[in-house]
Protein backbone atom coordinates (compact mmCIF):
# COMPACT_ATOMS: atom_id res chain seq x y z
CA UNK A 1 0.00 0.00 0.00
CA UNK A 2 1.25 3.34 -1.34
CA UNK A 3 0.08 6.60 1.09
CA UNK A 4 0.55 9.85 -0.53
CA UNK A 5 0.98 12.80 2.00
CA UNK A 6 1.06 16.40 0.87
CA UNK A 7 3.14 18.35 3.66
CA UNK A 8 4.60 22.02 3.63
CA UNK A 9 7.69 22.78 2.22
CA UNK A 10 8.77 25.23 5.16
CA UNK A 11 12.61 25.49 3.88
CA UNK A 12 11.52 28.16 1.11
CA UNK A 13 9.52 30.47 3.40
CA UNK A 14 10.14 34.24 2.83
CA UNK A 15 9.21 36.31 5.07
CA UNK A 16 5.56 37.42 5.38
CA UNK A 17 4.76 33.78 4.15
CA UNK A 18 3.29 31.22 6.39
CA UNK A 19 3.87 28.57 3.75
CA UNK A 20 6.31 28.04 1.03
CA UNK A 21 4.97 25.87 -1.46
CA UNK A 22 3.84 22.61 -1.23
CA UNK A 23 5.43 19.26 -1.73
CA UNK A 24 4.26 15.63 -1.92
CA UNK A 25 6.23 12.97 -0.10
CA UNK A 26 5.17 8.96 -1.00
CA UNK A 27 5.19 6.61 2.10
CA UNK A 28 5.86 3.24 1.30
CA UNK A 29 4.06 0.18 3.38
CA UNK A 30 6.36 -2.27 5.21
CA UNK A 31 5.18 -4.96 2.90
CA UNK A 32 6.42 -2.32 -0.54
CA UNK A 33 9.68 -1.57 1.06
CA UNK A 34 10.77 -5.50 1.67
CA UNK A 35 9.55 -6.15 -2.11
CA UNK A 36 11.62 -2.92 -3.11
CA UNK A 37 14.75 -4.16 -0.63
CA UNK A 38 14.60 -7.76 -2.54
CA UNK A 39 14.56 -5.78 -5.89
CA UNK A 40 17.69 -3.89 -5.49
CA UNK A 41 19.46 -7.14 -4.26
CA UNK A 42 18.20 -9.09 -7.05
CA UNK A 43 19.68 -6.46 -9.28
CA UNK A 44 22.74 -6.20 -8.12
CA UNK A 45 23.24 -9.96 -7.74
CA UNK A 46 22.62 -9.91 -11.89
CA UNK A 47 24.64 -6.51 -12.26
CA UNK A 48 27.44 -8.47 -10.74
CA UNK A 49 26.72 -12.14 -12.21
CA UNK A 50 27.24 -10.18 -15.64
CA UNK A 51 30.50 -8.61 -14.06
CA UNK A 52 31.93 -12.11 -13.62
CA UNK A 53 30.71 -13.43 -16.55
CA UNK A 54 32.51 -11.01 -18.85
CA UNK A 55 35.52 -11.50 -16.75
CA UNK A 56 35.75 -14.83 -17.28
CA UNK A 57 35.16 -14.68 -20.90
CA UNK A 58 37.97 -12.12 -21.25
CA UNK A 59 40.34 -14.08 -18.93
CA UNK A 60 39.75 -17.06 -21.66
CA UNK A 61 40.30 -15.58 -24.93
CA UNK A 62 43.25 -14.31 -23.09
CA UNK A 63 44.32 -17.68 -21.53
CA UNK A 64 43.66 -19.13 -25.32
CA UNK A 65 45.82 -16.87 -27.28
CA UNK A 66 48.68 -17.60 -24.67
CA UNK A 67 47.56 -21.14 -24.31
CA UNK A 68 48.13 -23.92 -27.57
CA UNK A 69 50.50 -24.00 -30.76
CA UNK A 70 48.89 -22.56 -33.58
CA UNK A 71 47.80 -25.62 -35.84
CA UNK A 72 48.79 -25.15 -39.34
CA UNK A 73 45.57 -25.52 -41.85
CA UNK A 74 47.66 -27.01 -44.31
CA UNK A 75 48.06 -30.28 -41.90
CA UNK A 76 43.84 -30.85 -42.47
CA UNK A 77 42.81 -32.46 -45.30
CA UNK A 78 38.77 -33.74 -45.47
CA UNK A 79 38.22 -37.68 -45.54
CA UNK A 80 35.96 -40.22 -44.68
CA UNK A 81 36.86 -42.85 -41.75
CA UNK A 82 35.32 -45.84 -40.38
CA UNK A 83 33.47 -45.18 -36.60
CA UNK A 84 34.93 -48.88 -35.53
CA UNK A 85 38.75 -47.52 -36.74
CA UNK A 86 38.04 -44.49 -34.17
CA UNK A 87 40.11 -44.43 -31.04
CA UNK A 88 40.41 -41.96 -27.90
CA UNK A 89 43.40 -41.24 -25.90
CA UNK A 90 42.30 -41.56 -22.34
CA UNK A 91 45.07 -39.19 -21.36
CA UNK A 92 43.19 -35.99 -21.55
CA UNK A 93 39.79 -37.83 -23.10
CA UNK A 94 38.38 -39.30 -19.70
CA UNK A 95 35.63 -41.82 -19.71
CA UNK A 96 32.83 -39.57 -17.26
CA UNK A 97 32.92 -37.31 -20.43
CA UNK A 98 30.73 -39.49 -22.43
CA UNK A 99 27.18 -38.84 -22.13
CA UNK A 100 24.82 -42.07 -23.56
CA UNK A 101 21.94 -40.26 -23.07
CA UNK A 102 22.97 -37.21 -25.49
CA UNK A 103 24.46 -40.37 -27.80
CA UNK A 104 21.27 -42.10 -27.76
CA UNK A 105 19.62 -38.98 -28.79
CA UNK A 106 21.75 -38.44 -31.98
CA UNK A 107 21.10 -41.66 -32.92
CA UNK A 108 17.74 -41.54 -32.62
CA UNK A 109 17.56 -38.38 -34.72
CA UNK A 110 20.72 -39.46 -37.07
CA UNK A 111 20.95 -37.68 -40.37
CA UNK A 112 24.42 -38.54 -42.04
CA UNK A 113 24.06 -35.88 -44.56
CA UNK A 114 23.32 -33.15 -41.90
CA UNK A 115 26.27 -34.09 -38.89
CA UNK A 116 29.17 -32.35 -39.02
CA UNK A 117 32.80 -33.92 -39.72
CA UNK A 118 34.21 -35.18 -36.79
CA UNK A 119 38.03 -34.01 -35.85
CA UNK A 120 40.35 -36.77 -36.29
CA UNK A 121 44.08 -37.05 -35.87
CA UNK A 122 47.12 -39.41 -37.53
CA UNK A 123 50.15 -39.03 -35.65
CA UNK A 124 53.21 -38.89 -37.98
CA UNK A 125 55.50 -41.22 -35.82
CA UNK A 126 52.73 -43.72 -35.56
CA UNK A 127 53.83 -46.80 -38.07
CA UNK A 128 50.31 -47.98 -36.95
CA UNK A 129 48.31 -45.13 -37.92
CA UNK A 130 46.15 -44.64 -35.45
CA UNK A 131 42.74 -42.72 -35.90
CA UNK A 132 42.40 -40.28 -32.90
CA UNK A 133 39.16 -38.32 -32.29
CA UNK A 134 39.89 -35.28 -31.05
CA UNK A 135 35.97 -33.76 -31.60
CA UNK A 136 32.68 -36.18 -31.98
CA UNK A 137 32.85 -39.47 -29.50
CA UNK A 138 29.09 -38.82 -29.58
CA UNK A 139 28.63 -38.64 -33.08
CA UNK A 140 31.08 -42.08 -33.35
CA UNK A 141 28.86 -43.57 -30.95
CA UNK A 142 25.95 -42.99 -32.07
CA UNK A 143 26.90 -44.01 -35.50
CA UNK A 144 27.17 -47.36 -34.14
CA UNK A 145 24.27 -47.40 -32.25
CA UNK A 146 22.18 -46.72 -34.95
CA UNK A 147 23.44 -47.98 -38.65
CA UNK A 148 23.21 -51.53 -39.99
CA UNK A 149 27.07 -51.92 -40.76
CA UNK A 150 27.56 -50.28 -37.06
CA UNK A 151 31.65 -49.92 -36.75
CA UNK A 152 31.90 -50.21 -40.42
CA UNK A 153 30.05 -47.02 -41.03
CA UNK A 154 31.61 -44.32 -42.69
CA UNK A 155 31.56 -40.85 -41.49
CA UNK A 156 33.04 -37.56 -42.71
CA UNK A 157 36.35 -36.36 -41.14
CA UNK A 158 38.85 -33.42 -41.09
CA UNK A 159 42.08 -35.42 -40.62
CA UNK A 160 45.08 -33.40 -38.66
CA UNK A 161 49.10 -35.08 -39.00
CA UNK A 162 50.34 -33.62 -36.01
CA UNK A 163 52.39 -34.76 -33.38
CA UNK A 164 50.81 -35.52 -29.91
CA UNK A 165 51.84 -32.58 -28.17
CA UNK A 166 50.11 -30.46 -31.29
CA UNK A 167 46.64 -33.30 -30.57
CA UNK A 168 46.25 -32.16 -27.08
CA UNK A 169 47.04 -28.50 -27.63
CA UNK A 170 44.69 -28.61 -30.69
CA UNK A 171 42.18 -30.46 -28.80
CA UNK A 172 42.09 -28.19 -25.99
CA UNK A 173 41.56 -25.21 -28.30
CA UNK A 174 38.71 -26.93 -29.98
CA UNK A 175 36.92 -27.67 -26.82
CA UNK A 176 36.89 -23.23 -26.06
CA UNK A 177 34.08 -22.54 -28.09
CA UNK A 178 31.57 -25.38 -27.27
CA UNK A 179 29.83 -27.59 -25.25
CA UNK A 180 32.44 -26.68 -21.57
CA UNK A 181 34.64 -29.32 -20.93
CA UNK A 182 35.43 -30.17 -17.47
CA UNK A 183 38.44 -27.89 -16.49
CA UNK A 184 40.34 -31.66 -15.51
CA UNK A 185 39.99 -32.98 -18.88
CA UNK A 186 41.30 -29.68 -20.64
CA UNK A 187 44.25 -29.11 -17.95
CA UNK A 188 45.17 -32.17 -18.64
CA UNK A 189 45.29 -31.55 -22.80
CA UNK A 190 47.16 -28.42 -21.72
CA UNK A 191 49.62 -30.50 -19.73
CA UNK A 192 50.04 -32.98 -22.61
CA UNK A 193 50.81 -30.19 -24.88
CA UNK A 194 53.92 -28.97 -22.56
CA UNK A 195 51.31 -25.47 -22.44
CA UNK A 196 53.59 -23.20 -20.07
CA UNK A 197 50.78 -21.95 -17.91
CA UNK A 198 49.70 -25.41 -17.46
CA UNK A 199 53.01 -26.41 -16.32
CA UNK A 200 53.55 -23.86 -14.03
CA UNK A 201 50.83 -25.02 -12.44
CA UNK A 202 51.56 -28.45 -11.79
CA UNK A 203 54.37 -27.37 -10.48
CA UNK A 204 52.72 -25.62 -7.80
CA UNK A 205 51.22 -28.93 -6.73
CA UNK A 206 54.45 -30.88 -6.93
CA UNK A 207 55.97 -28.25 -4.99
CA UNK A 208 53.32 -28.36 -1.60
CA UNK A 209 53.02 -32.68 -2.14
CA UNK A 210 49.43 -32.07 -3.46
CA UNK A 211 47.23 -34.18 -5.47
CA UNK A 212 44.38 -33.18 -7.59
CA UNK A 213 40.83 -35.31 -7.41
CA UNK A 214 38.35 -35.32 -4.70
CA UNK A 215 38.94 -33.06 -1.98
CA UNK A 216 37.66 -35.73 0.71
CA UNK A 217 41.36 -36.98 1.66
CA UNK A 218 43.96 -35.15 3.31
CA UNK A 219 46.66 -33.35 0.66
CA UNK A 220 44.26 -33.64 -1.88
CA UNK A 221 42.62 -30.55 -3.68
CA UNK A 222 39.86 -30.61 -5.76
CA UNK A 223 40.78 -29.86 -9.78
CA UNK A 224 38.02 -26.84 -10.71
CA UNK A 225 38.95 -24.94 -6.92
CA UNK A 226 42.96 -24.68 -7.89
CA UNK A 227 41.97 -24.01 -11.64
CA UNK A 228 39.57 -21.38 -10.07
CA UNK A 229 42.26 -20.21 -7.62
CA UNK A 230 45.06 -19.72 -10.27
CA UNK A 231 42.77 -18.35 -13.06
CA UNK A 232 41.02 -15.52 -10.88
CA UNK A 233 43.73 -14.88 -8.26
CA UNK A 234 46.69 -15.49 -10.26
CA UNK A 235 49.35 -18.31 -9.61
CA UNK A 236 51.52 -16.54 -6.90
CA UNK A 237 49.10 -15.71 -4.62
CA UNK A 238 47.19 -19.41 -5.04
CA UNK A 239 50.66 -21.08 -4.14
CA UNK A 240 51.01 -18.48 -1.23
CA UNK A 241 47.15 -19.13 0.25
CA UNK A 242 47.84 -22.79 -0.36
CA UNK A 243 51.16 -22.89 2.12
CA UNK A 244 49.36 -21.05 4.82
CA UNK A 245 46.73 -23.68 4.72
CA UNK A 246 49.00 -26.49 4.29
CA UNK A 247 51.00 -24.67 7.35
CA UNK A 248 48.11 -24.20 9.48
CA UNK A 249 45.86 -27.18 9.37
CA UNK A 250 48.30 -29.30 7.76
CA UNK A 251 45.89 -29.90 4.30
CA UNK A 252 43.83 -31.99 6.51
CA UNK A 253 40.28 -32.70 3.83
CA UNK A 254 38.37 -30.07 5.76
CA UNK A 255 40.47 -27.56 5.29
CA UNK A 256 40.75 -28.11 1.72
CA UNK A 257 37.17 -28.04 0.84
CA UNK A 258 36.43 -25.13 -2.02
CA UNK A 259 35.20 -22.39 0.21
CA UNK A 260 37.89 -22.83 2.86
CA UNK A 261 40.50 -22.77 0.76
CA UNK A 262 39.03 -19.78 -1.74
CA UNK A 263 38.67 -17.83 1.28
CA UNK A 264 42.25 -18.10 2.58
CA UNK A 265 43.71 -17.42 -1.09
CA UNK A 266 40.98 -14.20 -1.73
CA UNK A 267 42.47 -12.98 1.28
CA UNK A 268 46.03 -13.25 0.83
CA UNK A 269 45.07 -12.36 -2.90
CA UNK A 270 43.46 -9.11 -2.14
CA UNK A 271 45.18 -7.97 1.24
CA UNK A 272 48.57 -8.82 0.50
CA UNK A 273 49.44 -5.22 -0.52
CA UNK A 274 47.39 -3.63 2.68
CA UNK A 275 49.91 -1.25 4.49
CA UNK A 276 48.57 -3.31 7.87
CA UNK A 277 49.01 -6.91 6.12
CA UNK A 278 51.07 -9.49 8.02
CA UNK A 279 50.79 -12.66 6.90
CA UNK A 280 52.25 -14.35 10.49
CA UNK A 281 49.51 -13.04 12.18
CA UNK A 282 47.17 -14.69 9.86
CA UNK A 283 49.03 -17.87 10.39
CA UNK A 284 48.53 -17.33 14.51
CA UNK A 285 44.45 -16.34 14.14
CA UNK A 286 43.63 -19.08 11.75
CA UNK A 287 45.98 -21.88 14.13
CA UNK A 288 43.52 -20.79 16.75
CA UNK A 289 40.62 -21.20 15.05
CA UNK A 290 38.41 -23.61 14.29
CA UNK A 291 36.73 -24.80 11.03
CA UNK A 292 33.32 -25.59 11.76
CA UNK A 293 33.27 -22.29 13.86
CA UNK A 294 34.28 -20.37 10.58
CA UNK A 295 31.88 -21.93 8.40
CA UNK A 296 29.28 -21.24 10.99
CA UNK A 297 30.03 -17.73 11.17
CA UNK A 298 30.23 -17.36 7.56
CA UNK A 299 26.16 -17.79 7.13
CA UNK A 300 25.70 -14.85 9.34
CA UNK A 301 27.83 -12.56 7.12
CA UNK A 302 26.38 -9.83 4.13
CA UNK A 303 23.84 -12.23 2.52
CA UNK A 304 25.08 -10.43 -0.77
CA UNK A 305 28.65 -11.94 -0.68
CA UNK A 306 29.08 -15.42 -1.96
CA UNK A 307 29.90 -17.89 0.72
CA UNK A 308 33.56 -17.95 -0.10
CA UNK A 309 33.40 -14.25 0.27
CA UNK A 310 31.69 -14.90 3.55
CA UNK A 311 34.57 -16.89 4.83
CA UNK A 312 36.72 -14.34 3.61
CA UNK A 313 35.00 -11.75 5.47
CA UNK A 314 34.99 -14.29 8.68
CA UNK A 315 38.99 -14.73 8.17
CA UNK A 316 39.08 -10.69 7.82
CA UNK A 317 37.36 -10.31 11.49
CA UNK A 318 39.77 -12.95 12.96
CA UNK A 319 42.84 -10.64 11.84
CA UNK A 320 41.22 -7.93 13.02
CA UNK A 321 40.74 -8.92 16.37
CA UNK A 322 42.19 -7.49 19.24
CA UNK A 323 44.02 -4.85 16.38
CA UNK A 324 43.94 -1.26 16.92
CA UNK A 325 42.36 0.87 14.67
CA UNK A 326 45.91 1.53 13.10
CA UNK A 327 46.08 -2.10 12.68
CA UNK A 328 43.11 -3.24 11.02
CA UNK A 329 42.55 -4.50 7.46
CA UNK A 330 39.75 -3.23 5.51
CA UNK A 331 36.31 -4.94 6.09
CA UNK A 332 34.94 -7.14 3.42
CA UNK A 333 32.39 -5.72 1.33
CA UNK A 334 30.28 -6.72 -1.91
CA UNK A 335 31.75 -4.96 -4.85
CA UNK A 336 29.18 -2.20 -5.49
CA UNK A 337 29.47 -1.28 -1.27
CA UNK A 338 32.92 -0.20 -1.14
Amino acid sequence: MVTMTTIPNTANNHVGEAFGPLKTRVIQSPENEIAAKYERIAKAKAARQAQIAQRRAEEDRRFQQEMALPIPEAHVELTRVRAGSVVFDRRYQTRDRYDEGRARKIAREYDPHKMRPIEVNIRPDDPTETIWCLDGQHRVYATIMRCPLGEEQLLDARLHRVPYEQEAALFAQQHDNVKAVPHTMRFNAELEANNPEALARQAILDRLHLARGRSSANHTIATNTFLDCCRMKGIEATERGLNVILDVWDGSASSMATHIVKGVVWVVANRCDHPNWDERRLRTVLARADIGTIERDATSKNPRLTYNQQVSAVIVDLYNSHRKDQHLLAEWKPRNER
